[in-house]
């Protein structure tokens, strides 16, 4: 967490992952069969290792200039502008979230997924944005204390009801 801006680091779906390591074990066996060239077999080594390192954060300021970045080995490759609400409040909530990864190339692996997790959100009349997701209630209530201060915006604690 910086002075001027705060970066969350936006959650990555299981089935990503695994999809991730299964192109980098490929690209690994590559290595085994000599009658490819060097070439194709660290390349392939090379975008596993990518896909592998790749991040997405959002990047919030007090201005509400807001980013979000892709990462590759903690290098930012890419900057996009980020369209949040700008909140009224800012929410704090348990929850069993889901993916759904029916019409990724992941589906093979199933469509669904589930986990237990902390949201942040900006909420603004009837339309919310989540920001952020742990399963550290401290981490999520430190990045909003921080949010609320530069924003001036209240915190709903929805944990505290």
């Amino acid at each position: 967490m910086k002075e001027n801006y705060i970066l969350c680091k936006q959650r990555r779906a299981l089935k990503g992952k695994i999809v991730s390591i299964i192109f980098l074990l490929f690209a690994l066996t590559l290595f085994l069969d000599a009658s490819k060239s060097l070439t194709i077999k660290f390349g392939f080594l090379f975008v596993s290792l990518i896909i592998i390192a790749t991040s997405v954060y959002y990047k919030i300021t007090p201005e509400f200039d807001n980013k979000m970045i892709y990462m590759v080995f903690g290098i930012p490759i890419l900057k996009i502008k980020l369209d949040v609400v700008y909140p009224d409040y800012i929410s704090i909530a348990p929850g069993k979230f889901k993916s759904d990864n029916e019409y990724s190339s992941v589906a093979a692996l199933g469509t669904e997924e589930k986990y237990d997790m902390f949201a942040l959100r900006f909420f603004k009349d009837n339309k919310n944005d989540k920001v952020y997701m742990s399963s550290s209630y401290e981490d999520v209530l430190e990045k909003a204390q921080w949010l609320s201060n530069v924003l001036n915006t209240e915190i709903y604690d929805a944990t505290k009801n």
